[in-house]
Formats: structure tokens, sequence, C-alpha cells
């Protein structure tokens, strides 16, 4: 239970979370409970959960699953892990462990449990080693997904503040019809990347006239492509800090941008619950932003963060 705090950087409610080893690549992953019990509808929405959380570990080939499913909900939580169990072992996948933890107690859902399952064993992660040295070693441990998704709540002063500049820069902004538009891009494209570089690696923010101009120009996708090419995995816990300040302050209608490079740096830092966060920030405003369904299928399959090193040439094509 303590590694799945420190796993997802928050203390889960109403989640189950998948912790998975051996294979290729291991992962862990984290889903929503089900938010009506399965009697009390038509649909059995617990499909959908087995169903999220298997194919992936399948696709990887994990040998060994470990369950956590955090709710005080003890009905929905047992038929949860047992429709689990049931697939994992079909699959072949050998389960560790499935237990239910309430806040307070945990409880065994295995088949032999006895009296774990009936009257749980008391805890207290606050001070569990593992969450003690995440905390040393400067990684926040917030109380919800819902704090962590406010973490990313738009900062209304100032997107107010940079509405005008955002939409002074935007009248710069060269039309893809325009003869000028791939000099424009290349040159708009060279100052995006220095711009970037520059206040990642001094984890410092551009002054309002720079930062609407950025905002502006990465309405362009190949704009946005020069800024998408800085992040890199080995830096990619630096990019969160940039990124997310500019989700936050970023006006609605150029907000889609920002919040999906957090995504991507995000995913890219192995932080996948900080990723659905911002892609959440990209749904409000953008619903079929490209780069956020790139980010959202590579959450849902599991993919490893090893698998890209981040980068690429964003001036192909342009001459």
């Amino acid at each position: 239970m303590a590694a799945s705090v420190v796993v997802l950087g928050f203390w889960p409610t109403e989640s189950v979370v998948l912790m998975t080893f051996g294979g290729p690549r291991p992962f862990h992953a984290r889903i929503d409970l089900p938010t009506v019990d399965p009697a009390e509808g038509p649909a059995d929405p617990v499909d959908a959960v087995v169903e999220a959380l298997v194919s992936p570990a399948v696709a990887h080939e994990v040998e060994t699953v470990a369950v956590v499913v955090h709710s005080e909900r003890a009905l929905v939580s047992r038929r949860v892990a047992s429709r689990l169990t049931r697939r994992f072992v079909q699959a072949g996948i050998g389960v560790a462990e499935v237990l239910r933890a309430d806040g307070e107690r945990w409880f065994s859902l295995g088949a032999s449990a006895g009296r774990m399952a009936r009257d749980g064993v008391p805890y207290d992660l606050r001070e569990h080693p593992f969450v003690a040295a995440s905390v040393l070693g400067g990684r926040v441990v917030l109380g919800s997904r819902d704090d962590l998704a406010a973490s990313l709540a738009p900062d209304v002063e100032a997107g107010e503040r940079l509405r005008a500049a955002v939409d002074e820069a935007a009248d710069e902004v060269v039309d893809a019809d325009d003869p000028r538009w791939r000099t424009w891009v290349l040159a708009e494209g060279a100052w995006t990347q220095a711009l970037v570089e520059h206040h990642v690696e001094r984890a410092s923010v551009p002054v309002d006239t720079d930062l609407a101009r950025l905002l502006a120009g990465m309405r362009c996708i190949r704009v946005r492509d020069a800024a998408w090419a800085t992040i890199h995995r080995e830096s990619a816990h630096h990019a969160i800090g940039f990124w997310t300040t500019l989700t936050r302050c970023a006006p609605d209608d150029v907000r889609a941008a920002p919040a999906a490079l957090l995504a991507w740096a995000a995913w890219l830092a192995g932080d996948g619950a900080l990723a659905w966060c911002a892609l959440d920030r990209v749904g409000a405003v953008e619903p079929d932003y490209s780069l956020a369904g790139l980010v959202a299928e590579a959450l849902t399959r599991a993919v490893p963060p090893s698998s890209c090193e981040g980068g690429f040439d964003w001036t192909a094509g342009l001459g």
C-alpha cells in the first residue's frame, strides 16, 4: 500500500492500483473504481476496469501482479478483486496479493484470507519508511488525485493579465497560406526553442511579452513542435515545472499546447497521474488535440517512457 502511494504521488481514494513485476517492461497503473455499484445499473462497469488493467499486463508479458483497491466500499471492491484475479490467472499471470485499503485498515481479498478479510489490519502509511523516504527525496505526496488536479487549475488572474498580450502577439502569426509562412515558422520555431530551453534550464518564467508570443505562436503546430522537441527524458522533470506554469496561466484558447506538452513531459518522467491530469486540461479546451491523443494512447497501453528518449528534428520538411 505504501508503494502505491509513493509511485502515484498522492493518496488514492476509490481507486484500483496495479503493480506489476517480472517481464521485460513492468509498470504500475491506477484506475477509478466504478462510482456505481454493479447491482445499481444494467451494465457492469467492472468489465471496463478489468480490461483496462489486464490488457496492458498481457501485452507487456508481465509475470506477477499485486492489486490494491483503495475504497470503503467492500462489495464492489470484492467484485473487482475477484474478476481481476480470475482474468490474470486465465492469462497466465501470477497474483501475489489483492488487498482493500479503506484509509485506516487493510483487508486481504484473497480466497484464503480468513480473519484478515473480515476484521482487517490497522495501518498508518504516513509513518511508513517508503513514504518518509519519498518525502525526504523531494517528492511531494498530495492528499488525493483531486489535489493533484487542483495543482493545474487555471490561474485566472494571470490569464486575464495575458489576454491582451496574447491577442496582440497573435496578429504577428503568419497563416499557412501566406508565402512567408515557411520563413516565419523557421524563425519563430528557433526563437521558441531557445526561449524554452533557456527557462527550463534556469527554472524561470518568461516575461509577459515573451510568454504571450510563445503561447500565440504555438497555435501553429510546427512552432509547437519546436517546443516539443526540447523535452528529453533525462530533463523531463525540469520541463514539468515550466509547462505546469504555462498551463495554469494560459488563456483558455491557447492552453491546449502547453497542457499537452506538460502531459508529454510527465509521461517521459514516469508520472502517469500528472500526465492524465494535464490531459484533462487539454480536453476541457480542445478535446481533439492530436498530441493529447498520442499521450493518452501511451498511458492506456502502459508504454514505458524508456521506449522514447524524446527530442526530434522539428524542422524536417521545412527546407
